[in-house]
């Protein structure tokens, strides 16, 4: 899907589209430039010889065109939705109105030209425009932003804050995730486009029926693809699979200018990754997310990794993408039990810092077709992003996405990793909520609601699987651990994580007790 930038000359529509392509890397186009592309002419040209009504209608392919490419941004032109037929196209996709007040869209454009309505008195042009075409603006726009007043940079912040479909993840090398559905080849077309790289494009065996039209694309378009065929789940995450990856890029001489792409779950992601931040010391690394688990969790954040003797993910890096693109569509291939999984995470981000999520996952039983799923996913998405922007290498507040992470990763252990991830995530949930009632640190309501949301996600609640004495070697081996402690995030209210250091062992075996019955 596309975001449309909408509002009156001046309010800064190109302005805002251009810092977020520079900051974030998204894909932007102006109606008017593509005009004027399309038309070979200038704007004044088209106006003084074919008029008004002409133009609206180089507006009107302009605007299909945009959409047809699957541009991230488009910003409008100031009447564009004075057309009919162009508000029928912009109408269902996310618009955001920049407002400016006549006064304010005067000042701007003074002096400017290429502007036929505004070229006799342009403070007065603007406020017959104004006039007619506000109630349009307000009525089209799922979100309104004010720029009287303000920088670019804080109305693009704005911007990208106030819808669901294009999130951005700052730091120190800031990226957007795009959220839609049948946008994965033309986001991938257009962002390979961009850096006019070759794709080395990896996928695990199980969506070969998915790589297959995505490469055709691809190289119909004159991009060189190169694939990679890799195992399923976990099993490709090994150092055997990451050579065989170097040496692909070796012989088709792949650059420090090319791509590698990840299509599939957070094991594809968290492999290709690695293999990004390997080859020629960092390459571009853009993530195609198909799993929820690997949407809401693995492709955002920057970490990636493989599995050896000593453990998961204990050899990797942090490489922050490029690019992620989670395309909703790939979720209706999911088996249930692997949908279910990566509601752990999302209902995670519920209890931790966006209670509007359970509110979400209260109101219909989710699937992948649910009309709520969006926005759970932008939300759940939107969490993580807010907090590994503001601490990529997990330097304290990335702690919080640990809830329920201390006992999973302990079941996980014990396990051998043939425990599912989202289920152990859920579980450790429900163990964290014990350990926090007992120490009086929430109520009995907060500690019902854990097991209320947890159950009807299809989530598993208990843990009969190992002993006590074994869970806790093993939780004594989390990286939380400080001068012998375990450490567990835990919440002192709803939205409100704070990580505790255990004092008395006697509360854990509490919480096992309580999740093993």
């Amino acid at each position: 899907m596309s975001v449309f930038l909408a509002g009156m000359p001046g309010a800064g529509k190109t302005s805002v589209a251009a810092y977020l392509s520079d900051k974030y890397g998204l894909t932007s186009v102006d109606t008017d430039d593509l005009v004027t592309q399309i038309a070979g002419k200038t704007i004044p040209d088209i106006f003084a010889h074919e008029g008004e009504a002409a133009f609206r209608q180089w507006e009107l392919e302009a605007i299909h065109r945009s959409l047809e490419k699957g541009y991230d941004l488009i910003a409008l032109g100031g009447g564009a939705l004075s057309y009919p037929a162009s508000v029928g196209l912009v109408r269902g996709h996310e618009t955001v109105y920049l407002k400016a007040t006549p006064r304010t869209s005067a000042k701007r454009v003074a002096g400017a030209n290429g502007r036929p309505l505004l070229a006799k008195d342009p403070l007065e042009a603007l406020q017959h425009l104004y006039a007619q075409r506000t109630k349009t603006f307000s009525e089209l726009a799922t979100a309104q932003v004010e720029t009287d007043g303000r920088s670019i940079a804080s109305v693009a912040e704005e911007v990208m804050s106030c819808q669901h479909e294009l999130i951005a993840v700052d730091g120190p090398t800031p990226y957007a995730v795009r959220i839609g559905r049948a946008i994965a080849k033309q986001k991938l077309l257009l962002l390979l486009a961009a850096g006019n790289s070759k794709a080395f494009l990896i996928a695990p065996q199980d969506l070969k029926c998915h790589y297959l039209p995505l490469a055709s694309a691809l190289e119909a378009h004159g991009i060189f693809v190169k694939g990679f065929i890799a195992p399923n789940a976990e099993a490709q995450k090994t150092v055997e699979c990451l050579s065989n990856c170097w040496d692909t890029l070796g012989l088709e001489r792949f650059g420090r200018k090319d791509t590698v792409v990840g299509l599939g779950g957070g094991a594809t992601t968290d492999l290709s990754g690695f293999v990004a931040a390997t080859w020629m010391r960092g390459v571009d690394h853009i993530a195609i997310s198909t799993s929820l688990l690997g949407m809401v969790d693995a492709a955002v954040g920057g970490k990636t990794g493989i599995n050896t003797s000593s453990g998961k993910n204990m050899v990797g890096a942090f490489w922050t993408p490029r690019a992620v693109v989670c395309d909703l569509d790939y979720l209706q291939t999911l088996p249930p039990q692997d949908f279910v999984e990566g509601l752990g995470e999302v209902v995670k981000c519920g209890f931790i810092a966006d209670p509007r999520i359970l509110e979400l996952l209260d109101e219909e039983h989710i699937c992948p077709t649910s009309q709520n799923l969006p926005e759970i996913i932008s939300r759940a998405i939107r969490v993580k992003a807010d907090v590994v922007g503001k601490d990529l290498r997990e330097g304290g507040l990335r702690e919080i996405l640990n809830y329920g992470h201390t006992f999973a990763h302990a079941i996980e252990k014990v396990e051998r990793y043939r425990f599912r991830h989202g289920n152990a995530v859920s579980v450790g949930m429900m163990f964290a909520a014990h350990v926090a009632h007992k120490l009086e640190m929430i109520d009995t309501d907060l500690l019902e609601r854990h097991r209320k949301v947890l159950a009807a996600a299809g989530l598993p609640t208990s843990y009969r699987g190992g002993d006590f004495a074994t869970l806790l070697d093993a939780m004594r081996a989390d990286k939380k651990v400080r001068n012998g402690k375990i450490r567990m995030v835990l919440l002192r209210d709803l939205a409100q994580p704070v990580t505790v250091p255990i004092e008395d062992i006697a509360v854990l075996e509490y919480a096992f007790r309580k999740v093993a019955k």
